[in-house]
């Protein structure tokens, strides 16, 4: 086992490997706490925090590192970052804060305060602020981001994108959550967040609805209950509905423990590729393997898979129609269907262009022969719940 020193002194190298590698060789308060939390559960993860930040500071010239742990030291760090910054940066730096209010961490961080005054003050700067280089990483802790529809860590994820975009072509809400600390008053409230929100669990998503801040009555601060439910109830309907007709996989998940019907949450799955294949083969139908070939051939839509050959005897209200020229997407309006004698299709359409002009190829209506295909949109299938499957009720408490 070794000594407390000893501790110290080798979680001070880690905290100055980190400083080297990833944090521009400067170490900072924030920089030693990540450090001592990482190495929570080793050996040298128990050492002293204080004595671990004398044993940098004792070593930091030898590596090469800069200390910034006092107040005093962060002081005239941000003192030299604010020098090398234009007079407006600097203004808009302190509007910035002002704007963000008491929500805005900026506005209690006394040190920033206090070298943004002294900056913006009439005053000649200090000498010791010329010719100094000034360290390149921030110093204050900045708002953290809005979590739009879920949290900036799993925005990027690509079941959450498409899950998102489901929902915004669904007209579905989206509830935004302030990445600005709120007061309770605020947040419990009209200000609160308001609409669906998602929560990745492995392949499954599952979606909350808020209301005035709350994602379930357990949270609310208001007693009406029962017109909260009912609209809870409803909006989540109208999720679970969105994702269907997109293909998804979907679980309501209710209440085992009240006497009406309370929805907690909707449970969503994306489809598999296998099976999103299959329902796209289905909507296309026994086709000519040649016939395929030419499709693909001839639009680059279909090539890359976000468009497929549609019977025109399926043709529905709202498919996009791509062309194999001049890039023209168009809008199914109206679909009559003709015959016996001589069977077809007629379809009008909405013509929208790159260029916003009017179709002069096709027009706004065409007759077509019953074995003629449309280059149909895979997007407008889902919106359309053309590749739904049924929905799943499952009841937990």
């Amino acid at each position: 086992m070794s000594t407390p020193t000893e501790r110290a002194d080798e979680m001070a190298g880690l905290v100055i490997a980190a400083a080297q590698q990833d944090n521009a060789c400067v170490v900072t308060s924030a920089l030693v706490d990540t450090v001592l939390k990482l190495h929570a559960g080793t050996e040298e993860g128990k050492a002293n925090a204080v004595s671990v930040r004398r044993r940098v500071r004792a070593r930091a010239a030898a590596a090469g590192v800069r200390v910034v742990l006092t107040d005093e030291e962060r002081y005239w760090a941000i003192r030299e970052q604010l020098h090398h910054m234009s007079g407006d940066q600097v203004h808009a730096l302190r509007d910035s804060i002002a704007e963000g209010g008491e929500l805005d961490p900026r506005g209690h961080d006394q040190v920033l305060v206090d070298a943004i005054s002294a900056r913006l003050s009439q005053r000649l700067p200090p000498r010791r602020l010329g010719g100094v280089e000034p360290v390149s990483v921030r110093l204050w802790e900045e708002p953290g981001p809005d979590a739009v529809g879920a949290m900036p860590e799993y925005a990027e994820q690509a079941p959450v994108v498409a899950a998102l975009g489901i929902l915004r072509a669904a007209g579905v809400r989206v509830a935004t959550v302030p990445g600005r600390k709120m007061p309770y008053r605020d947040w419990y409230g009209p200000q609160g967040p308001q609409g669906a929100f998602l929560w990745p669990v492995g392949r499954t998503l599952e979606v909350s609805w808020f209301i005035d801040g709350a994602q379930d009555e357990r949270g609310m601060r208001s007693r009406d209950s029962r017109t909260v439910r009912a609209a809870r109830n409803q909006a989540l309907q109208d999720v679970a509905d969105a994702f269907r007709g997109a293909g998804w996989t979907v679980w309501r998940v209710l209440s085992r423990r009240t006497a009406t019907r309370r929805d907690l949450r909707v449970d969503v799955t994306p489809p598999s590729d296998e099976e999103r294949r299959a329902r796209l083969a289905a909507i296309t139908g026994p086709i000519e393997p040649q016939l395929a070939e030419a499709f693909a051939e001839m639009y680059a839509a279909v090539a890359d898979g976000t468009a497929i050959p549609v019977p025109v005897t399926k043709a529905r209200p709202g498919m996009v129609v791509v062309a194999a020229v001049r890039l023209e997407d168009r809008t199914i309006d109206t679909v009559r269907h003709s015959g016996p004698g001589q069977p077809s299709v007629s379809v009008t359409w909405t013509f929208r262009g790159h260029d916003h002009r009017r179709d002069s190829v096709l027009g706004d209506a065409r007759t077509f022969p019953t074995d003629h295909h449309l280059m149909v949109t895979v997007e407008s299938l889902e919106s359309l719940g053309m590749l739904a499957r049924p929905v799943a009720p499952v009841a937990r408490s």
